[in-house]
Parts: structure tokens; sequence; C-alpha cells
């Protein structure tokens, strides 16, 4: 399955927004720096979605704010 995210690096809060359709927004507090904010949005939506972190893998837009995600079951 596959979620885009829109990222928001650099929030006061962390928290994820679904807007439907696997889309969703992550606010996450660390800087978009040498992988920071990817890490940071792996750990929040894997918490999100309630799986394990190595049960989702950044796909495509490492250095954009919209990711693709790949999550296995």
């Amino acid at each position: 399955m596959e979620i885009i995210a829109l990222v928001h690096p650099r929030s006061k809060k962390e928290k994820v927004e679904s807007l439907g359709n696997n889309h969703f927004k992550v606010y996450v507090t660390a800087p978009p720096t040498d992988g920071k904010a990817n890490q940071a949005v792996l750990v929040i939506l894997a918490k999100y979605l309630n799986i394990k972190k190595s049960q989702i893998a950044l796909v495509r837009g490492e250095k954009s704010k919209r990711k693709v995600f790949e999550v296995q079951p």
C-alpha cells in the first residue's frame, strides 16, 4: 500500500492529519537536514498506523515535502 505524506518539518508539535485516500499531512519537530525529518516521519507514521518501523519505507521524495511511502503488511 502506498501512502502519500505532505511533510511540515520544524513544527511546534508532532502530529498526523488524515486527508483521506492514504494521503496525510505530517508535522514533525525535526529539521529537514541529514534525513532527520525523514526518520521522524517514519517513526510518527508507524506509530499512527500501529505498525512496526520496519514495515514502512520511503520510496520517493527524499528531498521533497511530498513523500511517498510503501507499507508492507
